[in-house]
């Protein structure tokens, strides 16, 4: 792993472990190490050159400031190749129309393309003597003029032997053009004027330290002192003291042998592999392991005084070059112009790609027509059309039923179906297409994205977030119901491809390479037994590797793979006036639809012109959570008052946050007789503190002031459930609050209060017992019956799979931050990053088993008293902690409430008086006949109704199933009252327009089909002849044909509801089937829709 480079949350490791552990003799010596002992340094016997006390304090610190400065040449346009205009009727130029034919022939011409002779032509006007544009023409530019190189250093060892010389920048490095002498002026040497002999500039002080909560950026101040005026006037005033300049800062312990030249990397094709670099070469701050910092940025911030001698004391503040993306502005421009791309043109793109693929020469006219996009030659109606038509075939092309899959994942672009105006993107491609093209800097878009020499961007190659089944789960739900949509979405699969892909065909982030390829065992996982061998060719098979499966066992997903809405993206463009602000808007609204699961925000790249996006909630050590955390082993332990310690400074601060102090005082009072469930993550951060302390539920403060608060926060904080307002009311009267003397009312009630004889009536010729109850009453009822058991009843899909969430993931895995801090200060170290985890042994014995600290910013002071290295740093709870406070939530504890039956638009039941006997006559018509409900009631039953005698409803998912998903429910325990006074004793109740497995044959061969890979597909031979088959004993299933049309279908038979009883809807989109998990056949039945579910085409034979 490089050096730079590793995922958050990570421990300190590598060499830089190995050199805190050398300093700090660690392992089995808790003395100070004597001279020639060897100790154990991860490992391996290192042998004590010298006192071990006193290595450290005899090394000496060094600083240096340099910049690297080019004369040029700008590009500019040079030979014209063609020329054009169009003329107006009136015999004026048309500009438009000669820059759009001039246009089209750059984009056609293979000349104008890359490879082509003129690859960089543009557009320019041709003018009159007069200044009047009477044409446009083709230029072929030519490229840039770098004429001289000057490096100005500061503080490199090299002194000057006699005043007026010096050797470090005694020269000029001539490039393309030109002489030394001719710039000599422009870019002097330092002390070349020296008319006073004044010492060479020096260095003072260098103070580095990360900025933001974890480092999004990164600010050093310089102290240095020019001691001859001409150079300051000359060159520091002119090349160090000027905003935007980009200056390097080296700083490190002079045991380091021969520090880098900066002619070096400036001049290499590969500044990254120049310095982190792990390969036989390694990079110059790879070698020195901690050692060495090499800092680089830009001046945001400068000051001089002038000494009464006549030196000028200068400060200068750096700032991370990732600064500059961040700070860019966003005005109406640029916002419409990323508007248009998310809305309109990402899809173009996606469908270019997918259409190109494999018809590189367009036989088909597919890309001809597609690249016939809206002009000025467009009415109105065609162009709404063309945009029209683009939805519709990218909701073929870039869709999936469960979220993003196949082309979509391949392209980073997907289209939700249920609604088409819900368009996601990759976060790899909002990167790369979005903030890096539009925003970051250099020499084009494919310099800034794949670029290796310090290019301003963003890459979260290096990041995972958090993953869990349930999301999965609740995303493909989500789809298929009337309920708002995810702000993001995981994808079904990703990495190399799908097992049954053709090799190369991986998701875009993998293909684009940014991948974190070092955390895949690569011969684990071509080990593993579901890795499918895929013919490349018939001689040749090669194999997709499992990354997805390797990812989903160990919780996690890169973090560019993840989907995330435009409209997200877009609504945070309008709203916010800046980068940094856009990109902290779109983090926040993605989280906040996690149910706290994410928590993504930005921090310092892998480089300091680089940014990130990490998932502040994933952590390397608690992955998976299979994995224990060995302090000894898995996490360096900085030993803070052993005789070798190496820590110069340690401060400990329990600051608890305000706001919260509520449900910490609340959750205190918790005993092991309560156990808590909420989906508040306030409640959540509470509980975290209180779990540091295994003892904690053990032991209650005096006064007891008893657990009220806590029952009542657990009422505060689950909302999205139903409430048992009965069991409070009793709980009110069993105390003083309700204590009040009434007149006493003896034999009102005659019976049971659940039952109709319960109260006479007031008028005694009105019926006995209560009025019929109206829909919404007894769907209230039967919520509240699910209440007093303990179950948890949401109000919608959304809320069911946030207490799911919350229950099965948030409160088990989430590896909470905790308010408290600890700052320690030791040598100076380099190469650690907000992010990196560790242990201190000087700590409470509770703090020291459960938990764990984890950096959050990182400063650098380097002076005359020597180089210190301060990491502030915040603890985290192992996530296994706070599960002996919540309650043990079981996934079929939760249940939906049947309102959400009546807004999913699935039509009516039926009902109709025919016995089993009679299904063969009235089938045989492919006609339903229809009977009554009685009561009252119509011959169709509206779900407002049926959903009141069903009761305790849970989702069941089936992954790659043709239907949507199941509902799972009981009946009540009078639902036979709706079939009372029919006069046929027992009823079936189907759909009014029921889901069905539809098979039609077709010779057309743009139709596909529509099942399940590895799905048996019945014998249609055996059956087409025969007008449907039926079991008269066992009618679980019926077969229709219509041979007019090709066409059979299989439909399930009606249900008979009988009270009590479990049953099964299959739902796809607003089609559904209700079955009874008693039927004989039940389990053929369902493989059927799980299989067929819908319409299928199979080829005619």
């Amino acid at each position: 792993m490089s050096i730079n480079k590793r995922i958050f949350g990570t421990p300190i490791t590598g060499s830089v472990r190995t050199k805190l552990e050398a300093r700090q003799a660690s392992g089995s010596f808790n003395t100070d190490v004597q001279f020639g002992q060897t100790i154990q340094v991860g490992g391996k016997d290192l042998t004590v050159k010298i006192p071990k006390n006193s290595e450290l304090s005899s090394k000496t610190p060094f600083v240096r400031m340099w910049t690297s400065i080019k004369v040029i040449d700008p590009a500019v346009a040079a030979d014209k190749i063609e020329e054009h205009s169009y003329s107006t009727t009136n015999g004026t130029i048309d500009h438009e129309e000669s820059i759009k034919e001039l246009n089209k022939r750059i984009q056609t011409q293979d000349k104008f393309k890359k490879g082509g002779k003129y690859p960089n032509a543009i557009i320019k006007p041709i003018y009159d003597k007069n200044g009047k544009i009477i044409k446009y023409g083709i230029f072929d530019t030519r490229d840039q003029i770098d004429y001289i190189r000057k490096i100005y250093i500061v503080g490199d060892h090299t002194y000057q032997s006699k005043y007026g010389t010096v050797d470090s920048n005694d020269s000029l490095q001539p490039l393309e053009g030109g002489t030394s002498e001719e710039y000599e002026k422009l870019v002097p040497q330092e002390l070349k004027d020296n008319p006073l002999l004044k010492p060479q500039s020096g260095i003072t002080s260098v103070r580095s330290e990360t900025m933001g909560a974890l480092g999004i950026t990164k600010e050093t101040n310089v102290e240095f002192t020019v001691n001859n005026f001409y150079d300051y006037d000359r060159i520091y005033s002119k090349y160090f003291l000027r905003p935007g300049a980009t200056i390097f800062i080296d700083f490190g312990w002079d045991s380091i042998e021969n520090l880098y030249s900066p002619e070096e990397l400036i001049t290499s094709d590969n500044i990254q592999e120049y310095l982190y670099g792990e390969n036989a070469k390694k990079g110059q701050i790879t070698k020195y392991e901690g050692d060495l910092e090499v800092l680089e940025g830009i001046v945001t911030n400068y000051s001089s005084k002038i000494l009464p001698n006549g030196s000028v004391q200068c400060s200068l503040t750096l700032t991370s070059a990732n600064s500059a993306l961040l700070s860019f502005k966003l005005n109406t421009d640029v916002i419409n112009k990323i508007k248009q791309w998310l809305t309109r043109g990402i899809l173009y793109l996606g469908l270019q790609d997918i259409i190109s693929e494999e018809d590189q020469s367009d036989e088909d006219k597919d890309l001809a027509e597609l690249s016939a996009t809206p002009d000025s030659s467009f009415s109105a109606e065609e162009e709404e059309t063309y945009e029209k038509n683009i939805r519709i075939l990218a909701a073929k092309e870039l869709s999936g039923k469960s979220g993003p899959d196949n082309n979509s994942i391949r392209t980073g672009i997907f289209l939700e179906t249920m609604n088409a105006d819900n368009v996601y993107i990759s976060i790899g491609l909002f990167e790369d297409l979005i903030i890096n093209s539009k925003f970051g800097f250099g020499k084009d878009a494919d310099n800034i994205n794949n670029g290796q020499n310090l290019q301003v961007k963003m890459d979260s190659s290096y990041s995972f977030a958090s993953w869990n089944k349930v999301f999965q789960e609740k995303q493909h739900v989500l789809f298929g119901v009337p309920e708002e949509s995810p702000k993001f979405l995981f994808p079904l699969w990703w990495g190399p491809g799908k097992l049954f892909d053709d090799v190369g065909k991986g998701s875009y982030t993998f293909q684009k390479k940014k991948y974190p390829f070092e955390e895949y065992d690569e011969e684990e996982l071509k080990n593993q037994k579901n890795v499918v061998n895929v013919p490349l060719n018939a001689q040749n098979k090669q194999k997709n590797l499992d990354y997805a499966g390797w990812d989903k066992k160990r919780n996690r997903i890169p973090i560019r793979e993840m989907f995330i809405n435009v409209d997200v993206i877009i609504d945070a463009m309008e709203q916010n006036d800046s980068v940094r602000a856009m990109l902290k808007q779109i983090l926040e609204d993605v989280s906040d639809d996690s149910d706290g699961m994410l928590n993504l925000q930005i921090k310092l790249g892998d480089k300091d012109s680089e940014l990130k996006i990490i998932d502040r909630n994933f952590n390397k050590n608690v992955e998976d959570l299979n994995t224990t955390i060995n302090v000894d082993k898995d996490l360096f332990k900085f030993n803070v008052m052993s005789p070798n310690s190496i820590i110069k400074d340690y401060n400990l601060e329990f600051k608890l946050p305000q706001g919260n102090i509520g449900n910490m005082y609340a959750i205190q009072a918790m005993s092991h007789g309560n156990n808590l469930f909420s989906v508040d993550m306030d409640v959540d951060a509470a509980v975290a503190i209180k779990s540091i302390d295994d003892d904690a539920l053990s032991i209650i403060y005096e006064p007891d002031l008893g657990t009220h608060t806590v029952e009542q926060l657990i009422d505060r904080a689950n909302g999205i459930m139903e409430y048992d307002v009965y069991n409070d009311v009793k709980k009110a009267i069993d105390t003083n609050i309700y204590q009040i003397t009434t007149e006493a009312r003896p034999e009102i009630i005659d019976a049971p209060l659940s039952s109709s004889d319960a109260i006479p009536p007031v008028n005694p010729s009105e019926p006995k017992g209560p009025k019929r109850m109206d829909d919404k009453s007894r769907i209230s009822s039967n919520e509240n019956m699910l209440t007093y058991r303990n179950f948890k009843v949401a109000n919608d899909f959304t809320d069911y799979y946030k207490i799911r969430s919350i229950s099965e993931e948030v409160h088990r895995k989430r590896p909470n931050l905790l308010p408290f801090a600890l700052s320690l200060t030791t040598y100076g170290i380099g190469s650690i990053i907000p992010g990196d985890t560790f242990k201190v042994d000087y700590l409470p014995e509770m703090y020291k088993d459960n938990t764990f600290v984890q950096t959050t910013k990182v400063t650098n002071e380097v002076n005359s008293s020597g180089w210190y290295t301060t990491l502030d740093t915040q603890f985290r709870l192992l996530p296994d902690k706070k599960s002996i406070t919540y309650q043990k939530v079981a996934p079929n504890s939760v249940k939906l409430s049947p309102l959400v039956l009546v807004n999913l638009n699935l039509g009516k039941l039926s009902g109709q008086t025919a016995l089993y006997n009679t299904f063969k006559d009235i089938y045989k018509t492919g006609e339903i006949i229809a009977g009554s409900f009685g009561r009252g009631l119509s011959d169709n039953m509206y779900f407002e109704t049926f959903a009141g005698f069903i009761t305790e409803l849970s989702v069941e998912y089936m992954e790659n199933s043709a239907f949507d998903y199941m509902i799972r429910f009981r009946t009540t325990s009078d639902i036979e009252e709706i079939y009372k006074n029919t006069g046929v004793g027992y009823r079936q109740v189907k759909p009014t327009s029921p889901l069905r497995c539809r098979f039609h044959l077709t010779l057309d061969k743009n139709k596909t089909i529509n099942v399940n890979p590895g799905a048996q597909l019945p014998n249609l031979n055996d059956v087409v002849s025969s007008d449907f088959e039926y079991d008269e004993h066992d009618a679980t299933f019926l077969l229709l044909t219509y041979p007019k049309f090709s066409t059979y279908d299989i439909y399930a038979r009606p249900v008979v509801f009988e009270n009590s009883t479990e049953y099964v809807m299959v739902v796809k989109k607003n089609k559904y089937v209700i079955l009874d998990p008693n039927w004989k056949n039940y389990d053929k039945l369902i493989d059927c829709f799980y299989n067929y579910a819908g319409i299928n085409y199979y080829p005619k034979k």
